[in-house]
């Protein structure tokens, strides 16, 4: 169907297209979904909306609170609902549904659901826009709904071709938030399996996951707060190379660094990853632990003949603590804690307690 496009409808459309096709623009993905809503309602004249996406760890249905309240008692849809609609879906794979597409209206309005649900809170005559994702059968869909049958009956032809406009960008904008969902719960599951020390940044550098043993490693470092900062740093760093070559694209290379600290020496690598469309969304912070091995407690009784109080005095000096910490902590006098302090350098074979502190921290 042909239709006349004013200048308004014009800029309605370039706005709702360019919404779909910024997912990571926002917040997060229900941000997205809301926006996409504020952006169909007044294009097609809704009375309301609302964004589903079948997706694991999602919210089947996004957008006005009360529309989202009225269909949570049968959401997912089961029965007629969800059969008529797959099997519409697998028959004519059209993207611009309307009801009557799918359902025969006087068996409908037969139905508890359309007595129930639908006339109360006024859910009248969906019209939708569905996007495929792949391992799911409802895929995703843009819900409009109007307040009286027959007037949405006579423009639906107008509004359908409308909507038909914007089917390739709301397809392409769930293409790549779901492949970024799926991209980072591999990350998240390589992090957590093999014990890297991983940090997951967005591009505007907002923290979205740390792995177990990036907290262990930082944490084992008095200068936490100047590796965490570090790691910021190197993210944002490449984040801007991004932007400036062009924020659609990953960056060719990543950016590697190294850090020391008092107690270890680390390398930092920053590396974008992106979306199926090579859009890049995401950075990934790898830090390495490169100093050399601590002294630990098994080596300093076997090899250096470190008495247990001794050993007690080595793993406080080991944090640099001042010999009247170490008195206090341990229960003794200053004197004592110096003489088991003056014990634990001679048999290391340093002069001097930061260098205790160096040579136990494997520096």
């Amino acid at each position: 169907m042909a239709i006349h496009l004013s200048s308004r409808k014009i800029a309605q459309l370039q706005a709702a297209s360019t919404i779909l096709l910024s997912p990571f623009s926002y917040e997060n993905g229900d941000e997205w979904r809301r926006a996409v809503c504020g952006a169909f309602e007044p294009l097609v004249e809704a009375c309301g909306s609302m964004v589903g996406l079948e997706f694991p760890d999602e919210g089947l249905l996004i957008g006005d609170r009360e529309l989202v309240t009225a269909l949570g008692s049968v959401m997912p849809p089961t029965g007629w609902l969800r059969e008529a609609y797959i099997k519409y879906h697998r028959v004519f794979g059209l993207s611009v549904v309307d009801w009557l597409d799918i359902f025969d209206p006087s068996a409908v309005r037969r139905t508890d659901f359309y007595h129930d649900i639908v006339r109360p809170n006024r859910l009248y005559a969906p019209l939708m826009l569905t996007a495929e994702v792949g391992g799911s059968p409802l895929g995703a869909a843009v819900f409009n709904y109007f307040d009286h049958e027959g007037k949405a009956a006579s423009r639906v032809a107008e509004r359908k071709a409308t909507l038909q406009i914007l089917a390739p960008a709301f397809q392409a904008g769930v293409d790549a938030y779901v492949s970024m969902k799926r991209e980072r719960e591999k990350l998240i599951s390589f992090g957590e399996l093999s014990g890297v020390a991983l940090m997951l940044l967005d591009l505007r550098g907002r923290t979205l996951y740390q792995s177990r043993a990036f907290e262990q490693l930082v944490a084992r470092d008095p200068d936490e707060s100047r590796i965490r900062a570090e790691a910021a740093r190197v993210a944002a760093n490449l984040s801007t190379t991004i932007s400036s070559k062009n924020p659609l694209a990953h960056a060719d290379h990543p950016i590697k660094t190294r850090l020391a600290t008092r107690a270890g020496s680390y390398g930092i690598s920053a590396l974008s990853f992106g979306d199926r469309f090579g859009h890049a969304t995401l950075i990934g912070v790898l830090i390495s632990d490169e100093s050399a091995p601590r002294l630990d407690a098994d080596r300093l009784r076997s090899e250096f003949h470190l008495t247990k109080r001794e050993l007690q005095t080595a793993a406080l000096l080991q944090r640099r603590m001042p010999a009247k910490q170490i008195a206090a902590t341990l229960g003794v006098s200053v004197n004592t804690a110096r003489r088991h302090t003056e014990h634990v350098l001679a048999k290391l074979g340093v002069h001097s307690k930061q260098a205790a502190a160096e040579q136990l921290n494997g520096n």
